[in-house]
């Protein structure tokens, strides 16, 4: 029996993992097809734009024609490669479901491995988070900059003024794109825990939860400490951003608040929203299609501490209660 379980749980793993690969190529293809479907509007916008302005005839419009013909035969052919991948992501999704529900009937011990698979496969989850960020705002700005850069080696010679203009109209999108990465590594590791006061490090971050979101946010901080292990706080921090992400996009609430308790030996972190609430006990495990890794992330940093979290529901929005030990060996940064 238990070489059937090892088996299944095995198949399980392996057919996940494949699943994962296509999921990911999927995500690449969209990114693709975002890129290059707005890369066709830029075309046939400045193709447009230069029969408007310019009343005469485009020494360029022969080259715009042909990147847009070239530019919607790879669409097509993306579309129709994602069309596939997204039948045997559906197909493997079916087995797995399968084999899952046959060993649950299986063996009443096997919620741990399960579980510790969940793990690793949010891991990844969050992996794949990172890179959709970076692949759906900097890499389509920086497509846009290639395909500009591009009209613009065609037209310099013949039009330097407009060439002027769209060298210009570049650094936009070129500042754009350092203000993206400066964010993707700001929430990789925030880097005013090595440089500011422990009360200054949440209060930069409470400041820019403020500035994304409508909803009013209020902040009690308390601490009978100046400095924490460094490790801890980043846990910290990217509590604080998760809840209060899950807050903004799916409370539907008007107010967050946030309350931080630092003693000498134990950290006390609550969030609470004014919203509709959740069925929390539902998120026990990780679903089927892909929802709740962020509560399964949360509770495992959680618990990589040592600590406790308690979900409430408040009858008008929900609270979270973290409490995590401090022990001495990280008293210090």
């Amino acid at each position: 029996m238990n070489k059937i379980h090892e088996y299944l749980q095995k198949e399980i793993t392996q057919l996940k993992t494949k699943s994962d690969v296509f999921k990911e190529h999927i995500r690449q293809l969209d990114c693709e097809i975002a890129s290059e479907s707005e890369a066709i509007g830029r075309i046939e916008g400045m193709m447009n734009h230069s029969e408007r302005i310019f009343q005469s005839e485009n020494s360029t419009k022969g080259f715009e024609e042909m990147e847009v013909g070239r530019l919607q035969s790879e669409l097509e052919e993306k579309q129709q490669e994602k069309t596939v991948l997204e039948q045997k992501v559906q197909e493997l999704n079916t087995k797995i479901q399968e084999l899952q529900s046959l060993l649950s009937g299986m063996h009443k011990d096997c919620w741990y491995e399960y579980t510790s698979y969940d793990m690793i496969h949010s891991v990844e989850v969050e992996r794949q988070r990172i890179a959709r960020d970076i692949h759906d705002s900097i890499i389509q700005n920086l497509t846009a900059v290639m395909y500009k850069n591009e009209f613009i080696k065609k037209i310099i010679d013949t039009d330097y003024n407009r060439a002027k203009l769209e060298l210009s109209a570049q650094d936009t999108m070129i500042r754009n794109c350092i203000n993206e990465l400066r964010n993707v590594i700001y929430n990789l590791h925030p880097m005013a825990t090595d440089d500011l006061g422990l009360e200054s490090v949440f209060y930069d971050l409470i400041e820019r939860i403020k500035a994304s979101t409508d909803m009013i946010v209020e902040y009690d901080y308390s601490s009978k400490r100046t400095e924490l292990n460094s490790s801890i706080v980043n846990v910290l921090l990217r509590i604080i951003q998760e809840l209060c992400s899950n807050s903004i996009k799916h409370s539907k609430g008007t107010t967050i608040t946030i309350q931080i308790r630092i003693g000498e030996n134990h950290i006390e972190l609550i969030q609470s929203d004014d919203g509709v609430g959740y069925d929390y006990q539902s998120l026990t495990k990780v679903r089927n299609n892909n929802t709740g890794f962020g509560l399964q992330i949360m509770r495992e940093r959680v618990h990589l501490l040592h600590g406790k979290l308690t979900i409430q529901n408040l009858g008008k929005g929900i609270e979270y209660r973290i409490e995590i030990p401090i022990p001495k060996c990280c008293e210090t940064k």
